[in-house]
């Protein structure tokens, strides 16, 4: 029964898997053709003229945001930093602070991969000599990089606060953010509860990631096709996928045989 059963589940599964596989080809091809009835590519080069526009905005939202994530950044941290003083006395307290703490850490994480987008932006931006001044130019370059500078040191200033925050309140806890194997002697110094947890999160990370890979590849292609994007950003997801599953794979087989040899 348990066979006919798995089969049975299997059949639906492949009917399911072709139903979308149809329905992607389906998709895909009606968008293709809208796309080059429209003549896409001349109406994304026409967009182009904006690039003066873009210039002043561009900048102008990298401070802005970069000003943003600082003060909710401080502001959560202040207030995790006001409820550390009675954590070790109250559970609730302790609790709350932890989930302060992980937010300052996402926050921050947040801002640098935000700066790096809009760094490139910028320096995008200033590489078109015939629509921008030189003095435009390198503001355009100075803004992007010292917002980037300033999002390092926003991450490592409120990262390493976080650490020592609650490694005052877990004494066990072990690493440094300025140390190259810190995440290796944080997980080593976790109890089995928070190991699971991080076990958990980093499998979700893995499967929201292979997900994500996917549809960046459609992506890429489709601006490789009608957009005149090139093929450099399809073969960087390809890179990026290659290396998330190779190493999940890899690392499977790693820990999978060393508990054979035990």
């Amino acid at each position: 029964m348990s066979k006919a059963r798995n089969a049975e589940s299997d059949k639906k599964s492949f009917v399911k898997f072709l139903i979308i596989v149809a329905a992607s080809a389906a998709g895909g091809f009606l968008l293709a053709n809208v796309l080059l009835s429209n003549n896409v590519p001349e109406m994304v080069k026409g967009l182009w003229t904006l690039v003066p526009v873009l210039a002043k905005v561009i900048p102008a939202l990298t401070v802005g945001l970069n000003i943003i994530f600082f003060v909710v950044c401080f502001i959560i941290y202040r207030k995790a930093k006001g409820l550390a003083i009675f954590a070790e006395e109250d559970d609730d307290k302790y609790e709350e602070t932890d989930r302060l703490l992980s937010y300052v850490i996402l926050i921050t994480n947040v801002a640098l991969i935000t700066n790096l987008a809009l760094f490139s932006a910028n320096t995008r931006l200033a590489m078109e000599e015939e629509l921008l001044s030189f003095e435009l130019q390198m503001g355009l370059l100075g803004v992007g990089l010292g917002m980037l500078v300033v999002s390092l040191i926003m991450v490592i200033a409120f990262s390493n606060g976080s650490v020592k925050m609650v490694k005052k309140l877990n004494p066990e806890k072990r690493g440094s953010v300025f140390d190259y194997n810190f995440n290796k002697k944080w997980e080593q110094s976790c109890d089995e509860a928070q190991k699971l947890m991080i076990y958990k999160a980093a499998y979700k990370a893995f499967s929201v990631g292979n997900v994500a890979c996917m549809i960046l590849w459609l992506i890429a292609f489709l601006g490789q096709m009608f957009f005149g994007t090139g093929y450099f950003p399809v073969l960087m997801i390809c890179l990026l996928y290659l290396i998330l599953i190779g190493t999940y794979c890899l690392e499977s087989i790693k820990l999978e045989h060393g508990r054979k040899e035990k």
